[in-house]
């Protein structure tokens, strides 16, 4: 072990990193972190990334956390996405939300659907919400509704109308009608009234009918009026 620290301390780049792969291959696991280590500061970037894998596989995982970094600044994106996944696994959940972002971000929308996933069972309420925003942002109409549905279990009153309205926007009749029960549950009178007009619209006769009485009911006489007209 001496030796191969003395052929890190004396030689040339290519060398030194010799060195570095024999404190790797012969020390206990502590010196063979440095060398790992030295591996990620000496070499080219494919070697600094067999470094950084060394620090996550060897170390503790506040050092395997480092690695992970590590695998996320230096390499290409399908090996960020591998130090993404490993900051998500072995961190505390602020790190492991950080993993998730990266996912959201580096990725192909599967896997940025997987990230906003993560976020959505990792954070607190206000970062899961935005793991539900990016579900709807990013993802095929029926993962769309799942972050609707999800912003309207999570978040407060005008976040839950957010997620109605987007189930009335995004999904099927069935579900827009969902959507707009909830905005007459959970709105403001004039935001009930909404959904009561959208039940009216979207529905079959007997939900609009449903919808009609509900203006009737919850409108000032005008809008009463149109209800009654509409029932």
């Amino acid at each position: 072990m001496c030796g191969a620290v003395l052929l890190v301390l004396l030689a040339k780049p290519w060398i030194a990193m010799c060195g570095a792969v024999l404190l790797v291959l012969l020390a206990k696991p502590w010196i063979a972190m440095c060398g790992a280590a030295l591996l990620v500061l000496l070499a080219k970037p494919w070697i600094a990334m067999c470094g950084a894998v060394l620090l996550v596989l060897l170390a503790k995982p506040g050092i395997a956390m480092c690695g992970a970094v590590l695998l996320v600044l230096l390499a290409k994106p399908w090996i960020v996405m591998c130090g993404a996944v490993l900051l998500v696994l072995l961190a505390k959940p602020g790190i492991a939300m950080c993993g998730a972002v990266l996912l959201v971000l580096l990725a192909k929308p599967w896997i940025a659907m997987c990230g906003a996933v993560l976020l959505v069972l990792l954070a607190k309420p206000w970062i899961a919400m935005c793991g539900a925003v990016l579900l709807v942002l990013l993802a095929k109409p029926w993962i769309a509704m799942c972050g609707a549905v999800l912003l309207v279990l999570l978040a407060k009153p005008w976040i839950v109308m957010c997620g109605a309205v987007l189930l009335v926007l995004l999904a099927k009749p069935w579900i827009a009608m969902c959507g707009a029960a909830l905005l007459v549950l959970l709105a403001k009178p004039w935001i009930a009234m909404c959904g009561a007009v959208l039940l009216v619209l979207l529905a079959k006769p007997w939900i609009a009918m449903c919808g009609a009485a509900l203006l009737v009911l919850l409108a000032k006489p005008w809008i009463a009026m149109c209800g009654a007209v509409l029932g």
